[in-house]
């Protein structure tokens, strides 16, 4: 029934790029039907045509004065047949490029296909900061498609508006 719901979004939107939300965290048994799903569906489709992206903390020890990225490389995502294309490092500050690298080797996921995404003023900055980065383009690549000139003169109108109303006209 979930498979059959992702297929369903494709034929009736004709959208070139569907995307779904996997919520919570992977290794939860409310959530392992889904999983299941998602990995069914991308055998079904082919992996040329699915991007899998694992946003995945990457915590802050204060005792040790140093970000750790043992549970995204531990991440049950593998473990239940998923290998993500991308990842995602949310974190309460910005992870730098060796721990990214770091990242990326033991995920088994090229270098440039990890990004951070540090903690910003609201969740509609980020965005602009992956797209500074370059993720929307690396996902177009991936997908096949053909990375256009992208568009966010009004993305970042609403986003400086709505800083300015919150009394936070300093964050672009």
């Amino acid at each position: 029934a979930i498979k059959e719901r992702f297929w369903r979004i494709e034929e009736q939107t004709g959208a070139d790029v569907v995307i779904t939300e996997l919520g919570g965290t992977i290794g939860d048994i409310e959530g392992q039907a889904f999983v299941e799903a998602i990995r069914q569906f991308r055998n079904d489709k082919g992996a040329a045509d699915c991007c899998l992206i694992h946003v995945s903390l990457v915590p802050y020890i204060a005792a040790a004065h140093e970000l750790k990225s043992k549970p995204t490389q531990h991440s049950e995502m593998r473990s239940f047949g998923l290998q993500p294309d991308f990842i995602v490092c949310r974190s309460d500050r910005e992870v730098g490029a060796g721990l990214r690298a770091k990242i990326a080797s033991f995920c088994d996921v090229p270098a440039d296909h990890v990004f951070e995404n540090s903690d910003l003023p609201s969740i509609y900055d980020v965005p602009a900061h992956l797209a500074e980065q370059g993720f929307d383009v690396k996902v177009c690549e991936r997908l096949g498609l053909e990375p256009r000139e992208s568009h966010m003169e009004g993305w970042y109108a609403f986003t400086e508006a709505m800083h300015a109303a919150n009394g936070r006209a300093d964050v672009t």
